[in-house]
């Protein structure tokens, strides 16, 4: 069982759709204030339908631009008198074109400023808040595909290596005030990854069954020793572990939630 998180409040990007609003769900059930943000507008308005009214609210924020992420935290902080857990899941990736080797400047700066600088801003802008409790902690979100070679170059998995190496680097940095760590996921089934599937299939003119849910729990489970891919609960369980006191002396730590796909690089 995850460690009550009652009365600690929760600041999360990307929290409209996939890991992170599972996270955000999660964290909630543990009885944490939700503080949720993103950039979908409508999602936020139904994971706020979904939550209790009176331990979460919605922001709109762009996480590529750090005025905004400071000012949601500030208010944030204020709103509740208090911050105890910054969860960075603000994330993109882009299709992969079978006939593309490279992916195009544009997709490496949008990658890089989303993935990485947008946990950048996030963290730099909580740390302060943070400091103020005695275990206040970040949770930042990573990929088994930081640390696998891909036979093309991607700007996605530079980003998650990118984003693994400040963890650890800003655990040295705040220790023993803060802890942050990272949770790693392997493969997930979210509705980015079901866009991006769509997008495959629109580039290589693949039929939906060469490239749909069924096909990659297929792909995977032959893949991965526990025989499945993860759910994006399963990571949510991984942050919210790591975000609570149960985890009091774990820090620059990378989790993997990837049924044990990294054991085989």
């Amino acid at each position: 069982m995850i460690a009550d998180l009652s009365g600690r409040v929760a600041f999360i990007t990307g929290a409209g759709s996939g890991i992170g609003r599972a996270t955000a769900v999660c964290l909630a059930e543990q009885g944490a204030t939700v503080e949720a943000t993103d950039l979908d507008d409508e999602a936020l308005h139904s994971l706020i339908g979904e939550l209790s009214v009176q331990r979460a609210h919605a922001t709109r924020v762009d996480v590529t631009v750090p005025a905004e992420v400071r000012l949601a935290v500030d208010e944030a902080a204020a709103r509740h008198g208090r911050l105890d857990i910054l969860v960075c899941s603000a994330g993109i990736v882009f299709a992969d074109d079978a006939e593309r080797r490279v992916d195009p400047a544009a997709d490496w700066d949008r990658c890089m400023a989303v993935n990485l600088r947008g946990t950048v801003n996030a963290c730099e802008a909580a740390i302060d808040h943070l400091r103020q409790r005695s275990d206040g902690a970040i949770v930042t979100i990573g990929s088994i595909s930081a640390h696998a070679s891909r036979a093309r170059l991607g700007a996605y998995p530079v980003s998650k290596a990118a984003v693994l190496r400040y963890t650890k680097s800003l655990a040295l940095a705040l220790a023993p005030a803060i802890r942050v760590n990272a949770v790693c996921p392997g493969a997930v089934w979210t509705g980015m990854q079901a866009r991006i599937a769509a997008e495959i299939r629109r580039l290589t003119g693949a039929a939906d069954r060469d490239n749909d849910e069924k096909t990659f729990f297929a792909r995977y489970e032959a893949i991965t020793p526990m025989k499945r891919p993860q759910t994006a609960q399963d990571v949510a369980k991984a942050a919210a572990f790591l975000a609570s006191p149960d985890a009091a002396n774990i820090t620059g730590q990378c989790l993997h939630v990837d049924g044990g796909a990294v054991i085989r690089d």
